[in-house]
Parts: structure tokens; C-alpha cells; sequence
């Protein structure tokens, strides 16, 4: 993209400061403009001129004459300060059409930064194993958990002596049916 800028925009965009002047060439000498007189001057005969040198030169702060200027007008675009300025200028000095450029230029620009922007969120984010992103409280609660998967009871209790419901939830629980669904990836 900025070399294609540089091949179809580069020397355009340089003009002459006396409007009157087309060329290169002959954007030579001097010329006068009208300069506008304080408001208790204005109503005094006669008209306030100056001499102005002719410079021909780039109208903006932009230009596409080398990769480095294109780069530099580029990045502006690409962060999106002063890119429609840059569309406005090339709309009306070179063909509406070519305002396409800047247009496509944004889209695929912003596409790739923020596809590499998420990548590097997703990137950390899978490295850290999803802790990354999460708060100290958090944090803290995941060590926990993780500490208390790891807790074994030191002393089975013992079975109530007694026949009634404390003794029949006791065997449930002791069972190897309801061990077996407790390490099942769905259990508790």
C-alpha cells in the first residue's frame, strides 16, 4: 500500500502559492496580495499590499513525493488522526476515485491491528491458564480451590452406631458408586 501511494500520488499534491501559477516553472519571483487593514484603518482611502515571494510547495503536512513522507502520512491515517484530511486532499487534487485508497486503507490497517491486538490478549491469556485477567480476590480463590482438591481427610469417620438415616446417608456417601460419580469430569 505505500508504495502504490508513492507511485500514484507522488509530486501531486505540490502546488504553487500564487493561485494564478500552475507550474513549476513558473512559480518564480514575487507577487502581491492584499493584506487586511485593522477596522479603524478601513475606511482610509487606498489598499494595503504586500510582496510575497513564490514557493512551491506541498500544501499540507503530508505528501506522498518518498516512502519515508508516505510512511509518515500513512501512520497518521492508520491512527485515524487527520485521515480525512488526507481523503479531502486526495479527492480533490487527484480524482474522487482515489479516496478509495485511504478508505481501504484504514479498513485493512485497523483489521490487522486489532487482529494482532486480540491475538496478543488471547496469547497471554492462554498462557497464564485464564488467570491473567483476574482480580487478587479471584486469584485467591482459585488457589483455594485448587489447595482443597488436594486435602485428604486424615481419618475416615466413623460409621454412626445407631440404625436410621445418619447411618443410611453415611453408607451413600461412603459408597464406591457415589465415589465414582464424584470423579466423573460432570461431578461435584
Amino acid at each position: 500500500m505505500l508504495i502504490y501511494g508513492v507511485q500514484v500520488f507522488s509530486g501531486k499534491f505540490a502546488s504553487c502559492n500564487d493561485r494564478l501559477v500552475d507550474t513549476r516553472e513558473e512559480c518564480k519571483g514575487t507577487f502581491e496580495i492584499d493584506i487586511a487593514p485593522p477596522r479603524e484603518l478601513r475606511d482610509l482611502p487606498g489598499h494595503s499590499k504586500i510582496l510575497v515571494p513564490r514557493v512551491w510547495k506541498n500544501p499540507r503536512n503530508f505528501d506522498f513525493d518518498n516512502v519515508i513522507n508516505a510512511f509518515l502520512a500513512l501512520f497518521e491515517v492508520l491512527s485515524l488522526e487527520g485521515w480525512l484530511e488526507v481523503r479531502d486532499v486526495i479527492k480533490a487534487v487527484v480524482a474522487p476515485e482515489y479516496s478509495l485508497y485511504v478508505h481501504i486503507y484504514v479498513l485493512l490497517g485497523s483489521m490487522v491491528g486489532l487482529t494482532l491486538f486480540v491475538g496478543v490478549i488471547v496469547m497471554n491469556f492462554n498462557e497464564k491458564k485464564g488467570i491473567a485477567l483476574l482480580t487478587v480476590d479471584q486469584r485467591r480463590w482459585q488457589d483455594l480451590k485448587k489447595r482443597l482438591r488436594l486435602a485428604q481427610p486424615l481419618h475416615i469417620a466413623p460409621r454412626p452406631r445407631k440404625e436410621g438415616i445418619r447411618a443410611v446417608l453415611f453408607d451413600a456417601t461412603q459408597s464406591k458408586l457415589y465415589r465414582g460419580h464424584r470423579n466423573l469430569p460432570g461431578g461435584d
